[in-house]
């Protein structure tokens, strides 16, 4: 809910996703790109919606619990650095 589509759909049908295991962790890898609905700090604020936008999401399921990742932001700063962030993901080791 926090992207929608130039059509205003949400983009969770298009997300394009994988999944695979490293380090011993399930992680499932998300990247959605749309207009992003940035909200307030406070829950039912107003909403600013921001055309061009990418985030790339990671779920890291661990022996500890589930550990949650996100990069946000204008989607040629995001292609920019997806290969940052997935190194930054594949490098985690559980302790």
């Amino acid at each position: 809910s926090q992207f929608k589509n130039e059509n205003g759909t949400p983009v969770s049908d298009d997300a394009k996703k994988s999944y695979f295991r490293n380090n011993d962790m399930e992680i499932t890898l998300s990247f959605v790109e749309g207009t992003y609905i940035k909200s307030s700090m406070g829950m039912g604020g107003p909403t600013t919606e921001i055309p061009d936008y990418a985030m790339m999401a990671a779920i890291l399921l661990t022996k500890f619990g589930p550990y949650f990742f996100k990069l946000t932001g204008p989607i040629q700063t995001i292609n920019q650095h997806k290969i940052v962030f997935e190194k930054f993901i594949n490098s985690i080791e559980e302790i």
